[in-house]
C-alpha cells in the first residue's frame, strides 16, 4: 500500500501545483495538460486501490469536483466526486481526528451539500414538487391548463437583462425572464418539445432561480407567466 499511495500522493501534489493558485510561488502560471494528467493518474489509482489512504483520497475526490465542474453532469459531480470525498474524510477523522484542518472538511461538505441541493431539485417527481416549483412563478395560476411536458417551443427573444419564451399547450404561454444571469441552449429551438422541465433556487434562501427545460436553461432573480 505505502509504495502505491506514494505514487498517489505525489501525483495528486503534482496535479494540485499546477492546477491551484499557490500564494507561496511568486509567479504562478496554471498548467492544465501537465496537471490535469496527474490528477487523472491519482484519481484512477485511487479508485482501483484495494485499501485506501482515506485523506488523500478525499483529496483526490475534491480537486476532481472542482476541476470536473464545468465538465460534468450535477449528477455525476455529486455522486463520482464529493459524496465519496465526504465518505473518506469521515472515514480519515475516524481513523486521526487531527489529520485535517476541519475547514478543508467544511468545503467539501458545502459543495456535496450543494449538489445534492440540486439535483434533488431538478427532478419534479410528485405533485408537492411540481407547486413548489411553479410558485416560484409569478401569475402561475395562470397554468392550471398547462403542461409543461410536451408543449411546443414558440420563440425565445432575449438581451443582457431579459427574456421573453414562448411555450404553446393549446395557449400560447409567454414566460417573461428578467434580470438575468446566464442562459444556456443546447439544440435546435425550432425543433424542440419540452419533455421535461425543472424550476428551483439556484442556492436555498436565495432569490436566484434556474429554469430548466432540458434544452433552454435560463438563470435569473424573477419571472412572470401569463397566456
Amino acid at each position: 500500500m505505502n509504495e502505491l499511495w506514494d505514487r498517489i500522493i505525489e501525483d495528486y501534489k503534482i496535479g494540485r501545483e499546477c492546477l491551484v493558485y499557490s500564494k507561496k510561488k511568486d509567479c504562478w502560471i496554471r498548467q492544465e495538460d501537465k496537471g490535469m494528467y496527474h490528477l487523472w493518474t491519482a484519481y484512477y489509482s485511487a479508485l482501483n486501490a484495494e485499501e485506501k489512504n482515506h485523506l488523500f483520497y478525499a483529496r483526490v475526490l475534491s480537486l476532481m469536483g472542482w476541476e470536473m465542474q464545468a465538465k460534468s453532469s450535477n449528477y455525476e459531480l455529486l455522486n463520482k466526486y464529493y459524496k465519496p470525498a465526504v465518505e473518506q474524510y469521515t472515514l480519515a477523522v475516524e481513523e486521526n481526528p487531527n489529520c485535517v484542518y476541519p475547514k478543508e472538511i467544511e468545503n467539501v461538505r458545502k459543495s456535496y451539500e450543494y449538489y445534492k441541493y440540486i439535483v434533488e431539485k431538478s427532478k419534479i417527481r410528485t405533485d408537492s414538487g411540481y407547486y413548489n416549483a411553479i410558485k416560484l412563478l409569478e401569475g402561475h395560476e395562470c397554468l392550471n391548463e398547462f403542461s409543461f411536458h410536451d408543449s411546443k417551443f414558440i420563440s425565445l427573444e432575449c438581451n443582457d437583462q431579459s427574456a421573453v419564451l414562448k411555450l404553446q399547450d393549446g395557449d400560447i404561454y409567454h414566460f417573461e425572464f428578467s434580470n438575468i444571469y446566464d442562459i444556456e441552449m443546447n439544440c435546435d429551438l425550432l425543433t424542440a418539445y419540452v419533455n421535461d422541465f425543472a424550476i428551483y433556487q439556484a442556492v436555498p434562501d436565495l432569490e436566484t432561480i434556474v429554469f430548466d427545460i432540458e434544452f433552454l436553461k435560463i438563470i435569473c432573480k424573477h419571472i412572470k407567466v401569463r397566456s
